[in-house]
């Protein structure tokens, strides 16, 4: 029974282990222009850092031909800062362009009143000029898989900001990052893990049995050696 049940859990966490490696976390960030207005999303000379995880396979629940838009249970932990502080914590819609603009845009409009949003819009040229952004994903906008990205050119970001159509208050962001990596645990941490819940689960069945062997002890009147010893009756 017991290398049963440590059989089961490690097959279990091994195989959560194999669902979590499809998870990628985006990590993107920019400093703004001088320039810059003022908005919750932008303020001059600032840096914002946005995360989120995504599934490499996502669900779509808009498709066109150059541009999906990701299913909101899909993209998780979202976190837009500004210098450090929290702005958002969720966001409303991500949506990912193809080769023709590139990037993404990250929608967050906690209410649905306003636009306040985020947009990766292309390799930063300098003076101002932006050239096409890079495309994130492979295979059609029906079907993409998330692709790691290793670009290391400088990049533009954008936000906007205002309520619910335009006119909105824009604010750019150059010489941005964007970096992705595998957000599953690594081999050894979770072999670690692994041993250490079957661990646990082997010394409760031990126990488990342990005392179900007293219990049956006691109503026999059959007491074992020390140190348990005999209760006076």
């Amino acid at each position: 029974m017991v290398t049963t049940c440590a059989a089961r859990l490690l097959v279990g966490l091994f195989a959560a282990t194999a669902l979590s490696a499809t998870t990628l976390q985006l990590t993107a960030t920019g400093t703004f222009d001088d320039s810059a207005p003022v908005t919750p999303l932008s303020a001059p000379g600032e840096t914002f850092v946005l995360t989120l995880d995504i599934e490499q396979t996502p669900n779509t629940v808009l498709v066109e031909p150059d541009l999906f838009w990701v299913d909101p249970g899909d993209f998780t932990n979202v976190d837009y800062s500004l210098d450090g502080v929290e702005v958002y914590s969720s966001a409303s819609a991500l949506i990912f362009f193809a080769s023709t603009s590139g990037g993404f845009n990250i929608e967050f409009s906690p209410t649905g009143d306003e636009h306040e949003s985020l947009v990766l819009e292309g390799t930063d040229l300098g003076s101002g000029e932006v050239g096409p952004g890079p495309q994130l994903f492979t295979g059609s906008t029906s079907s993409p898989t998330i692709e790691l990205y290793t670009g290391t050119e400088p990049l533009a970001y954008q936000t906007a900001y205002g309520g619910s159509s335009p006119p909105y208050t824009y604010a750019d962001a150059s010489s941005g990052t964007l970096a992705s990596e595998d957000s599953a645990p690594e081999p050894s941490s979770a072999i670690t893990l692994l041993a250490g819940l079957a661990t646990i689960s082997v010394v409760s069945v031990l126990r488990r049995k342990r005392i179900a062997s007293l219990g049956t002890l006691w109503r026999q009147r059959v007491w074992p050696a020390e140190p348990f010893g005999k209760p006076a009756l």
